[in-house]
């Protein structure tokens, strides 16, 4: 099928808003992405994402994060005991024994 031209005049204002609205529609099409570091494997909506660095969509970015966080927080409260401490600083793990040595 062959494409067809079309003319239509408008006003320089009306010309304006057309122009920003196909810019917001392209720019709202064109997803973002930003390297995360994840300890554990995680799935939305089926798309792995992790171990490791990976390039996640910035609007799930955050969740990622705050889940793998939460998914190490936890299975350290598993391996805890009450001879050890252990601690998340920023991005990597410390275990800090109390006590003796």
């Amino acid at each position: 099928m062959a494409e067809k031209t079309v003319t239509v005049e408008m006003t320089e204002k009306q010309k304006d808003k057309v122009v920003d609205l196909l810019a917001k529609e392209k720019a709202a099409s064109e997803k973002k992405f930003v390297k995360v570091n994840l300890f554990n494997e995680h799935r939305i909506n089926g798309v792995p994402f992790g171990p490791g660095l990976v390039d996640a969509p910035e609007e799930i970015a955050g969740t990622l994060l705050s889940n793998d966080h939460a998914a190490i927080n936890s299975r350290l409260k598993e391996m805890s005991s009450d001879n050890n401490m252990i601690e998340i600083l920023g991005r990597g793990i410390s275990r800090i024994r109390k006590g003796g040595a």
